[in-house]
Parts: structure tokens; sequence; C-alpha cells
């Protein structure tokens, strides 16, 4: 009898290129056991593990402002017309390649939930920002608790989370990490082995994210820059890059869907209507990529472009990690520069060394091989 799986993960509903992409990889993964759907989860129906900052900070003085500024500047309705066509784009993308619960649930409906196997995984679904204890699968004792590559995304944890983290764990069957840091952080508070895997993207060949990508219709050489956080050296560099290099700057505005001033000054084409297969496609036809995102990196890899990365902090929190333990798997850690730094390098360098990274997806494929074909507790 074929085992039901259900898959939670960052909202499905939430457009993010690299979230929405490592749950896809994932679901198709996650096929060869059985019949597998995303539960489709408002994790915003559910209070932070640790606290209320992160819901507070989302009506702070500094959002307000920057969306009456929105509105002075009469920008306002150009902008809800370029998240509307994204959100479009994404919505298109999970109509034809997800499979999503029947019921859209909210806390605490997740506890009629009904699976054999129940994975958690993969991106930032332990950092404790906005961090949820679903994302521990605390709402289920009858299913196999499986939590695939989750990630904390900082280097560092206070001893109260690195205690609850431990408590959290302590009813899962099979837990897997996408960072050694993250390994060693939660390692000595529970008695439980954790693995180390590959991000779900890297599960994929290249062959098989080619069939998702739609070609810019751009044919002139370009630089694509894709920040997570933009803030103005990372502005200026790019624009003396493009110039150093005779390159156009292609980028995508209004990631975070609301008006940032800094975009103003990128001397580029900003593009709007990108959804998950165009995200693919201009990474697979630039001719280099400038970023701060892991699975930006990730797919620059996978596609042989040259890339660089230009690091970047929340707060006082170091947001590299996850890059690091990426570049150190493919002996390219020079890619991860500063920005007064990336003028002086060779923007076309490529030639990645690939052999680390099918050992590491065997092992990867195994983890979820022994955790997944068959819904006993506990089998390993």
């Amino acid at each position: 009898m074929s085992n039901k799986l259900g898959l939670l993960t960052l909202d499905s509903h939430i457009n993010n290129y690299g979230g929405l992409l490592q749950e896809y990889a994932l679901l198709q993964i996650l096929l060869q056991f059985g019949k597998v759907e995303i539960i489709d989860y408002d994790v915003k129906s559910e209070l932070n593990t640790f606290s209320l900052k992160r819901d507070i900070r989302n009506f702070s003085l500094g959002k307000i402002l920057r969306r009456l500024n929105c509105r002075e500047k009469n920008v306002y309705k150009d902008i809800s017309k370029i998240v509307a066509a994204r959100e479009q784009a994404f919505d298109c993308f999970r109509n034809s390649n997800m499979v999503l619960s029947d019921k859209r649930y909210k806390y605490p409906d997740l506890y009629d939930v009904d699976y054999d196997i129940i994975v958690c995984g993969s991106d930032q679904i332990w950092n404790p920002d906005y961090n949820i204890p679903s994302f521990f699968l605390n709402f289920t004792n009858s299913a196999k608790k499986v939590v695939y590559a989750a990630s904390i995304g900082k280097s560092t944890l206070t001893n109260r989370q690195k205690v609850i983290y431990g408590k959290l764990m302590s009813g899962l069957d099979f837990i897997s990490v996408r960072e050694e840091s993250a390994k060693q952080l939660l390692g000595t508070y529970i008695q439980k082995e954790i693995e180390v895997v590959l991000d779900p993207t890297l599960l994929l060949s290249p062959f098989e994210w080619r069939k998702l990508t739609i070609k810019p219709q751009k044919s002139e050489e370009y630089i694509f820059c894709y920040f997570l956080e933009l803030n103005k050296d990372k502005v200026a560099v790019i624009n003396k890059l493009a110039k150093l290099h005779n390159k156009k700057i292609v980028f995508i505005p209004c990631l975070h869907n609301e008006y940032n001033s800094l975009e103003n000054n990128i001397e580029g084409m900003p593009l709007v209507g990108i959804g998950p297969s165009e995200f693919l496609g201009l990474i697979d036809n630039s001719n280099v990529i400038i970023t701060d995102s892991f699975h930006a990196s990730v797919f620059s890899i996978l596609f042989n472009k040259p890339f660089w990365v230009l690091g970047r902090k929340s707060g006082n929190y170091n947001m590299n990690t996850r890059i690091e333990m990426l570049l150190k798997i493919f002996h390219i850690e020079e890619r991860l520069v500063d920005t007064e730094k990336i003028l002086n390098c060779s923007i076309d360098q490529s030639n990645y060394n690939y052999n680390n990274i099918e050992e590491m997806k065997k092992l990867s494929l195994d983890f979820l091989y022994r955790s997944c074909r068959t819904s006993e507790k506990g089998v390993g």
C-alpha cells in the first residue's frame, strides 16, 4: 500500500523564488515514495516560537513611513501593479507544477491532518526570527516525522533558543539540516542523530531545471543583479561593474513588495511579472550574476554561470553562513567578496568542481530513502 506523504514548509503562497523552487524540488523527490501533497498551511496563523518581535516589526514606524512615502510620490499604484504581476506569475507556476492539499489550514487545524509521513523542509524553517512550533511537527503523534535540510540561517543561537530547539526536536524521527554549523549548534542539545544534507534544489539536475525555464526576451548581454538586501554600496558597485564590462543590468524590483528608493539609482532595467520559471531563465541566460541570495547562487552553479556573492547581514547577524557552506562544497569560497573588491575580479569565470556534490547528493537521497520508504516510525 502506497504511503500518503504531506510536505510542510514555508508558506506555500509566499512569492519567494528560492522558497518556492526548493519546495518544488523536494516535492519531485518525494513522489517516488508515495502520494504527496503540500500541506497548504497559513503560517501567519501561528505565533513565533520565541516571541512576537518579528510580528511587531511588521508594523514598525519605518515600514509605515515608507508606504506613506510611496503614496506621496505617486508610485504606490505602480508598485501594486508590480506586485500583482509577480503574484500572477507565481500563481501560474503553482497551478502548473505544485500539488496542494484541498484544505487551507490555519492553526490549530493542523492537528486534523491525516498522513502516514510528514516531511518538513527545507529552507530557513528553523530561523528563530520567524520560526513556529509546527516546523517541528509537534501537531501529530501518528505520522512519521521527518525534517529535511532545515536551515537556521544564522551562525549563532542564544542559550535559550538552543534549549527550546532541543525540546522541540525530541519528538522527531529523522532530522537533517542544511549546514554543518546548524548540526554543531544543535547537536549537544539532543540525543539524536542530525545529518547534513543538500538543499532540495541541488537534488535535481540542470536538465530537470531547464525544463521549467522561460528564456528572457532580452538578446543583449546582461548582468543579473538579485539582492535580498539592497544598500548604497551594492548599488554603486554594480553600476560601476556594468560600465567597466559594458554590460546591461537587469533586476527584479520591489522584491519585498514595498518601495525601495535605492532601486531608482540602479542604472539598469527593472523586469516585471517575473515568476519562478522566468527567474531560472534570467540566471541561465545571463553573462554574470551578482547576488546575496543562497538560491541564486545555487542555480548559478547548476547552470555553470559566472557569479559573485556580496554578503548581507540582518542587524548584527551574519546571514552568509549557508552561502559559505555552499561555496565550500564547490571549493569556490573566493566568490564571496566585499563590495569594494569585486571590481578587481574576473567576472566571467565558472567551471566549477562538481565532484563533491555527487557524493553529497547520494547521501541526501539516502537520508530521504531511509526516512520515507515506510510509514513505520523509528525505521532507519
